[in-house]
C-alpha cells in the first residue's frame, strides 16, 4: 500500500491506495508517520513496517493510531500537541 494525501479545508487527509490505485484505507488521517525520530504532524507519506503503520488524528490533542493493512486499529494513544 502507498500513502496518499489530498488537500481538504486547508490541510491534508491521508489514506492508502493499493497497486491498482484503488483506495484501500479511507483518506481520514491528518498525518502519517514516515520514520523514527520525527515529530508529528510535520511528517507525512508513511509506509508499513511489520504489517502496521502509525497515523495521526489532530484534534484538541494528537492521537497516534497504529493500523494494519486492512485499516483495523491495532492501538491508539493520546499525546500532547
Amino acid at each position: 500500500l502507498a500513502a496518499v494525501g489530498i488537500t481538504l479545508d486547508g490541510g491534508y487527509r491521508w489514506g492508502f491506495i493499493d497497486t491498482t490505485g484503488k483506495v484501500a484505507i479511507k483518506l481520514q488521517y491528518d498525518a502519517v508517520y514516515i520514520e523514527d525520530g520525527g515529530e508529528p504532524p510535520q511528517i507525512s507519506g508513511g509506509y508499513f513496517k511489520d504489517g502496521v503503520v502509525k497515523v495521526y488524528k489532530i484534534e484538541e490533542q494528537i492521537k497516534t493510531i497504529v493500523i494494519d493493512k486492512l485499516g483495523n486499529v491495532v492501538s491508539e494513544q493520546q499525546i500532547s500537541k
